[in-house]
């Protein structure tokens, strides 16, 4: 490979790198506050569904026969849930409005799915995934190379309990999808895609230019030694736009070409 390529290679490699170490940084900073956002909004989803399941049980139970136990009690507010249109019309809204949670669900004590933001989902047993508060305690880059890799679901648990029983009575499960999670990474990266793109024909144009730029002394100096060995040369100063180091190297051709010139041939 040539100087001139060489030259062209380096400087293309060294603009692309600095690129993508900004484009990377760039992204993780974006990819953190995102996640971040993510997991705080899963969190408040999960208080706001609390809070009315609670009013609900609260407003069905008072006009409700009272119950002579607590596994009554129980079964009537398992009930409640499972027949409340109000409940499954706030959670199918509050999922179609998050552009990350893929489902919301309030499981009974057994697990078995009592209220869903997908209807279909009702009767089932609850599944058990990842906690989205351990993902998030990851670091930023473990998190960005699973959302960018791995095709997988997490969960945010708010149990509700009372105080006759350590187990919870209700579970309120929110489910966020990574594949959401990348969705929303994706202006970010199609912006550092052209950005490199265009970093990338910056950096080509750039060293071509610098490559002919910085050559252009070395292709004088070597027209020069050509002239001298064809037994020519010029006793002219050198222009004075040219650099001080291509005068001064051009003075001492010319002096080499006369004094070569200068010398007398010898005789056999």
């Amino acid at each position: 490979m040539s100087l001139k390529a060489r030259l062209r290679v380096s400087i293309v490699a060294l603009l692309v790198g600095v690129v993508l170490v900004l484009s990377a940084l760039n992204l993780h900073s974006a990819a953190t506050a995102r996640f971040q956002d993510v997991l705080e909004r899963a969190n408040l989803t999960a208080l706001q569904v609390q809070s009315f399941l609670m009013q609900r049980i609260s407003e069905q139970a008072a006009s409700a026969p009272q119950r002579a136990s607590l596994e009554e009690t129980k079964r009537l507010w398992a009930q409640i849930v499972e027949e409340d249109d109000e409940l499954a019309r706030l959670l199918e809204e509050t999922m179609a409005s998050s552009r990350t949670i893929l489902e919301i669900v309030i499981a009974g004590e057994t697990g078995r799915v009592l209220a869903a933001s997908d209807p279909t989902s009702v009767g089932r047993q609850v599944r058990q995934l990842p906690k989205l508060t351990d993902w998030a305690a990851k670091s930023p880059w473990r998190q960005l190379w699973e959302v960018l890799t791995v095709r997988r679901n997490y969960e945010v648990v708010l149990p509700l309990g009372i105080q006759e029983q350590q187990a919870p009575v209700f579970e309120i499960k929110v489910l966020v999808s990574s594949v959401f999670l990348r969705n929303t990474l994706n202006p970010q990266l199609r912006y550092l895609g052209w950005l490199l793109a265009g970093s990338v024909a910056a950096a080509v144009v750039l060293a071509i230019v610098a490559s002919n730029i910085a050559f252009r002394p070395l292709a004088r100096i070597g027209e020069a030694i050509d002239r001298i060995t064809r037994g020519e040369f010029s006793r002219e100063a050198p222009p004075e736009t040219e650099s001080k180091e291509l005068a001064a190297v051009q003075s001492k051709l010319n002096l080499l070409g006369q004094q070569l010139v200068d010398v007398p041939p010898k005789l056999n």
